[in-house]
């Protein structure tokens, strides 16, 4: 996953040196992100002040990548920067200096963060767990998870969201409380166009596709303010239960579909996990199973129906 950093946000970060956050915010910049700066190898060595991280940026690197010169995201800065981006800088982060910074942070499309910010960017990506870990587990219906508003503020910026699950259109009468619930907790910090994309079995499908995609999207222009796509892919390949949003990947162990109307736990699974794409190999099989998904939608065009809209899936 790539960060793309600000020389004003370097200095900053480096200046947060007795937060707690720290080191565990450096060893993420040396382990698991690509460094993709703003500015040129001659500033790093000319500012005094970045001088100190040349010695630990270039030694005991894991799969890190850096780059410079990068002028990314293209300034100024707008609420709809993120409608060019490609699917690699959706899922990006950002350290950026710019008087037009709230603009594209207030949308909820992608994680940036204004000077000064640096940190606390950093603990989203670690389910604001003040620490260098990288998954969030609870137990359903255990302490602190009943329903799905219980786990929002752990809700990241997002601008696509692709649902893997036979199960989560089997039953009408239980759409709502799970499916349309669950959507709204996801994009409970986007106030951006949002597309989603849900696979499903064909033989479980209860209702008519149109009016199911029609709820979809009518729950995105209610949780976001704007007016957002939705796509059903039918398909019995996939089995598991699974959700791709920008940065991170819900795991679930039989179906999203945790309750019934009532609120009364249906599921036989006991967990659901939150993994980050901020560790390089959950980016790796985020990625991977993007692929996988493709090739699903490529080889099956006409199992597809509604807006066929994706940042991350072509159609």
């Amino acid at each position: 996953m790539d960060i793309y950093i600000d020389e004003p946000n370097l200095e900053s970060f480096l200046n947060q040196k007795n937060n707690s956050l720290y080191e565990d915010a450096l060893k993420l910049l040396k382990r698991q992100l690509d460094l993709r700066f703003n500015f040129s190898k001659d500033r790093l060595k000319e500012n005094t002040k970045l001088t100190p991280l040349i010695p630990i940026l270039t030694s005991g690197l894991g799969n890190t990548q850096i780059t410079f010169n990068n002028d990314f995201p293209s300034r100024p800065l707008k609420s709809n920067s993120a409608n060019d981006f490609d699917s690699n800088q959706l899922s990006a982060v950002y350290w950026i200096s710019d008087d037009d910074c709230n603009k594209l942070m207030d949308s909820g499309s992608v994680i940036l963060g204004e000077l000064g910010q640096e940190l606390n960017i950093i603990n989203q990506l670690f389910f604001l767990q003040e620490d260098y870990l990288f998954e969030k587990k609870w137990r359903i219906n255990g302490a602190g998870f009943n329903q799905w508003t219980d786990i929002q503020d752990y809700s990241l910026p997002l601008t696509d969201i692709i649902i893997v699950d036979n199960y989560i259109l089997s039953s009408k009468e239980i759409f709502a409380t799970n499916l349309l619930s669950y959507l709204a907790v996801l994009m409970t910090k986007s106030q951006s166009k949002a597309n989603v994309v849900v696979y499903a079995h064909p033989d479980r499908i209860d209702g008519d596709e149109t009016e199911i995609l029609k709820e979809i999207k009518k729950c995105i222009k209610e949780a976001t303010g704007k007016k957002g796509t939705a796509t059903l892919i039918k398909t019995r390949k996939e089995h598991d239960r699974t959700i791709l949003t920008n940065y991170n990947r819900v795991y679930s162990g039989d179906t999203f579909n945790f309750w019934d109307s009532a609120g009364r736990k249906i599921t036989k699974g006991k967990e659901i996990t939150y993994s980050s794409n901020a560790r390089s190999d959950n980016h790796k099989l985020f990625k991977d199973l993007l692929i996988d998904l493709q090739d699903i939608i490529d080889k099956s065009p006409d199992n597809i129906s509604g807006d066929k809209v994706s940042g991350y899936l072509n159609f």
